[in-house]
Formats: structure tokens, C-alpha cells, sequence
């Protein structure tokens, strides 16, 4: 059979096809021809090319929407990202240059962005399990901290941070407590310590967090009693020296940690920070922090995200205290 002829048939096939059923038109056709009669059946019940771009272009559109969906719940608590009790809170000059590095440098996620009362930059960024909120603008008096970082690979990511305008503090070095360890600090001037944890299944250590505020205060047992009276505080455990210095400890409130010890050498003096915590009883919680020795920054008020009250300790820690709207 001339090549010719068979493409004459094939169309006369396809055809009749056209009007008849595929299954029909194959059976008077030989075996060859059938075979392809089948094929051009499949392909002329696939979706014509606009059809195709129609439905990628739905499909984007819903998957944005989705997203959004999930994004707005995040912000507002949802369970990937949800409000920890305790949410350090990075106050900056250059408030999107530290969202960028956290990006870049960390893998943080942004969540939320928005202006804030005094005209400047609030965000919210989730790295890992755990949410940060970092704000600020040029003229803010900043309120910078160190934090507990732990990732897969603390060598790559000490690097990565280096390439991003960090400053060495340590270079990464197996401790003797389990962690490969390093220090950075970033371009705003936060302290992270940046660890993987090798003595376990995982790379964070059991009960903690991705981010956890390390706070290095003068009279760190002070600061531990003050937890205790005003926050409830659990004491999970404390390495300290037979004279009394704290070495380590760590403390929970509700379910966050804040790891400290005291203030001693260059690279663990005070940097006290602000620390978002969210709370049952509004009144409740500020008159207890202040019978625990807080002085009185902002009294209980109703604002856009629910009653806060601001109450700042004796060793400089700001406590952002929030209760949500429709709580308690």
C-alpha cells in the first residue's frame, strides 16, 4: 500500500469517525489502520489549546487564593505557625534589611506585613517552627536580642550568613553538650547562635524550639524568681557554679522557652529584649507583673489585635502583654 494511499485513508477514517462511533469505524478498517483510528479517537477528546490555558490559569488563581487563605490563617494562629506564648519581638532601624536576611540567611517565611502605629514596618516571619516579629523605622529606639537557631546544617548555614553581611562571633565547633555550634551576628546587630544538635534523632533538641530568645542578664536568678512570680514560670533546669553564677537554664512559660545565664566575657553581655506573650488574663498578668517588681509602660488597652499592656522588668526586657479579643 502506496504511503499516499494509506494517509487518503487514514482521513477518510477520521472523518467517519467524526460521525460515528470510533469503536465502529475501527472494526471496518484494517488492523493498521484501526490502531490509529483509536489514537485519533484519544487525542480529538483531548481539551483544545485554549481550553488548556483556561483551566492553567483557574488553577493558578485558585492555588493563590489558597494560598492567602493559608497565609491570613497563619497570621491570625493557625496551627503551621500559630502564636507561640512567647514571640521575640526585633525592633529595628532597617526593619525589611533584617526581613531580607532572615529570608536569605535562615529560611524564614514572611507571613505578614504591615505598617505599624508609628508609621513603621511590622512583619512576621516563620523560621521553622517558631514566629518572630520584627519591626521598626529609622528614628525607633532598637531593641535587639540573641537567639538560639536550630537548622539541619549549622556549618552551611553560618556561612550563608556570612555572605549575607553577618559578622563571625565563633566558628562553628562541636560542644560538649551535643550541639555543633556557631555565632553570628546580624546585620542589625543580633546575636544568633546557630546550632544543629547531634546527640538526638533530630536536629533540635527535645521540647525546644527552632528560635528561642537566650537571654544573658546581670542576676540571672533574679531574673528567673521574677519569671516565676509574674509569669508562672517553670524552671526546667539550671547548670550554675557552687558559688551560685547560673551557667545555663531554661525556663517555660505556657509553651515557650527562654534559655539565659549570666552575663560574663565579650559575647554574652545583657542585650534585653522585647518579648511578645500572650496571655489569658490581661489585668491578671499586668497587675502580677508589676506586684513582681515590673514598672508600668503601657496600661491595659483595647488596640486593632486584641487588650495589651506593656510592662518592662528590672533587668530591661519589655513584655508585650496580649490578650486576643473574645479571650478571657
Amino acid at each position: 500500500m502506496s504511503e499516499q494511499f494509506f494517509i487518503e485513508q487514514l482521513d477518510e477514517a477520521i472523518d467517519a469517525m467524526v460521525t460515528r462511533e470510533a469503536a465502529a469505524v475501527s472494526a471496518d478498517a484494517g488492523s493498521e489502520l484501526a490502531g490509529l483510528v483509536l489514537i485519533a479517537n484519544e487525542l480529538r477528546l483531548l481539551p483544545r489549546e485554549n481550553f488548556k490555558l483556561s483551566l492553567r490559569e483557574e488553577l493558578v488563581r485558585s492555588t493563590n487564593m489558597t494560598r492567602a487563605a493559608t497565609t491570613k490563617k497563619e497570621s491570625a494562629g493557625g496551627a503551621a505557625a500559630s502564636y507561640q506564648t512567647i514571640t521575640p519581638y526585633l525592633t529595628v532601624k532597617r526593619a525589611e534589611e533584617l526581613v531580607e536576611f532572615l529570608k536569605q540567611a535562615f529560611g524564614g517565611v514572611e507571613i505578614m506585613r504591615a505598617t505599624g502605629s508609628a508609621g513603621g514596618l511590622h512583619c512576621e516571619v516563620v523560621i521553622g517552627d517558631s514566629k518572630l516579629m520584627i519591626g521598626g523605622y529609622e528614628k525607633v529606639e532598637e531593641k535587639l536580642t540573641a537567639l538560639h537557631l536550630y537548622v539541619p546544617d549549622a556549618d552551611a548555614v553560618y556561612q550563608r550568613a556570612l555572605e549575607l553581611g553577618a559578622t563571625s562571633l565563633e566558628e562553628p565547633v562541636d560542644q560538649f553538650y551535643g550541639d555543633r555550634e556557631a555565632g553570628v551576628k546580624d546585620p542589625s546587630g543580633n546575636v544568633w547562635w546557630i546550632a544543629t544538635h547531634k546527640a538526638g534523632n533530630t536536629h533540635v533538641p527535645e521540647d525546644m524550639r527552632t528560635v528561642t530568645p537566650f537571654l544573658h542578664p546581670v542576676g540571672a536568678a533574679g531574673l528567673i524568681d521574677f519569671m516565676k512570680a509574674a509569669f508562672n514560670a517553670d524552671e526546667v533546669s539550671r547548670e550554675q557554679s557552687p558559688e551560685g553564677m547560673i551557667h545555663h537554664a531554661i525556663v517555660r512559660i505556657g509553651d515557650s522557652m527562654i534559655e539565659m545565664g549570666e552575663a560574663h566575657g565579650e559575647l554574652a553581655q545583657p542585650m534585653p529584649p522585647a518579648l511578645f506573650m500572650t496571655v489569658d488574663q490581661l489585668e491578671e498578668s499586668y497587675e502580677r507583673a508589676l506586684k513582681a517588681g515590673a514598672a508600668s509602660l503601657q496600661a491595659p488597652s483595647t488596640q486593632a489585635y486584641g487588650r495589651t499592656a506593656w510592662v518592662q522588668d528590672s533587668w530591661g526586657n519589655i513584655w508585650y502583654l496580649t490578650e486576643s479579643v473574645g479571650q478571657g
